[in-house]
């Protein structure tokens, strides 16, 4: 079924044989199953495993199963473990399954205005990974939602936050949750050349380095020590005080590319917003590829 125009649904099921092409409006509880490609603004909406969604969304909950991409605004937002989202995420409380497969930006403690469940939600056929500007606290889901990134194969994770004392503290968090049965790294001030770097990072996971002068041989014996790179975590904190030419050989070494390099570790970036306006459009030259998730407190 297509249609153009805004749909009106109480208490009702898309069947997956069904596609609407349009803004949908509903009251009550929405499940579906087939594709929307259209703003959909309404109380309770479910997103079944074989549902796939092209939609920015404005809801009081949210509960996904399947494929979205497009931005969300909801008061709790559900994601299980069959889900693949790209896009925003903004909601007070966020439940994720570390299987589900999540690529965008999360906003979570914050509350939506209720004002904004009167308008339709803008569209926006590309969702951009640009930091977004409110500032939320520190609550557990959002220590969970970082959690459920890595756990879901998140491999290059952006954190921001102008609160030195909170990222810190976000930091010693993420090594005590995954010490000791995750190797992990912190570099509190990665300020030193490419090779001070390696040999820091190598020092903190034990790792004997046979040639510390030629940095190819370094990254050979570390890749070769970091066999899984699933197992390892590295969490580098003052992203901006780094040399910007070591801060690409690191992240082309560490974090993978867009060309079939695979990353050699779980990378998390922290830092303020001087990192913030090295993601903006014609600023990120030294990213070889897009974070996975990008995380604003």
């Amino acid at each position: 079924m297509d249609a153009d125009k805004k749909n009106n649904t109480s208490g009702s099921v898309i069947t997956s044989d069904m596609t609407i092409t349009g803004d949908v409006l509903f009251k009550g509880s929405l499940r579906v199953d087939g594709q929307i490609d259209g703003s959909i603004q309404g109380e309770q909406l479910f997103l079944g495993s074989n549902g796939m969604l092209d939609s920015d969304i404005n809801v009081d909950t949210f509960n996904c199963q399947g494929s979205l991409q497009g931005n969300v605004t909801a008061t709790h937002i559900v994601v299980e473990k069959t889900a693949r989202i790209m896009g925003t995420i903004e909601a007070k409380d966020l439940d994720m399954a570390p299987e589900a497969v999540f690529t965008g930006v999360m906003k979570i403690g914050s509350i939506p205005d209720p004002e904004r469940k009167n308008e339709s939600p803008a569209r926006s056929k590309k969702t951009e990974t640009a930091s977004i500007n409110t500032k939320i606290s520190l609550e557990s889901s959002v220590f969970e939602g970082l959690i459920a990134a890595l756990s879901g194969g998140s491999s290059l994770i952006m954190i921001i936050s102008d609160d030195k004392h909170e990222r810190n503290s976000l930091c010693d968090t993420l090594r005590d949750h995954f010490v000791p049965n995750s190797p992990t790294v912190i570099l509190d001030k990665p300020t030193g050349s490419f090779k001070e770097i390696m040999m820091s990072i190598a020092s903190g996971y034990g790792i004997e380095l046979t040639d510390c002068l030629e940095q190819e041989a370094m990254v050979k014996d570390l890749s070769l020590a970091m066999d899984d790179p699933a197992r390892f975590l590295l969490i580098v904190n003052n992203v901006e005080t780094m040399y910007p030419a070591t801060l690409e050989r690191m992240l082309r070494y560490f974090a993978g590319d867009e060309n079939g390099n695979k990353p050699l570790v779980r990378l998390v970036l922290c830092g303020g917003y001087e990192l913030k306006k090295m993601m903006l459009p014609g600023q990120s030259r030294f990213f070889v590829r897009d974070p996975d998730c990008t995380l604003e407190l």
